[in-house]
């Protein structure tokens, strides 16, 4: 599709594959987000509580925000496809195949690279996981 938007509630979202060429909105209350094998372009994704789990890739300026539970990215390309901040609440951050740099209020991942490609990450309560292919 062109544009995906997806606002809910409570529940269980599942997107087991697919992409949205423009623009990318999804929000909820207090759910699960399991997405997998995506291609989502500037993506805006906003969860309450509950985990959110992604696989694929990230195109354009893209944000995700979370209040409490864990979040899951995996990227099925390099880390240098992008430039990411993390802003982080409470709870652990471990990014594999990236090298991730200590900012002032949170970490980042290619803070300086002129990517076509940026992800804003904003926790509350959670883990972060971050994973890139090689």
């Amino acid at each position: 599709v062109e544009s995906l938007e997806f606002s809910g509630g409570t529940g269980d979202v599942r997107l087991p594959d697919g992409s949205a060429s423009e623009r990318s909105i999804i929000s909820g209350g207090v759910f699960s987000l399991d997405m997998k094998d995506v291609e989502l372009h500037n993506l805006s994704l906003s969860g309450g509580t509950g985990d959110i789990d992604f696989t694929g890739v990230m195109r354009g300026s893209c944000s995700v925000e979370a209040g409490v539970g864990d979040v899951t990215l995996r990227f099925s390309d390099s880390a240098d496809n992008y430039s990411m901040h993390l802003d982080r609440g409470i709870g652990s951050v471990n990014a594999h195949n990236a090298d991730m740099v200590v900012e002032e209020h949170g970490y980042a991942i290619n803070p300086h690279l002129d990517a076509e490609n940026t992800v804003e990450i904003s926790m509350g309560v959670g883990s972060v996981e971050l994973s890139f292919s090689k």
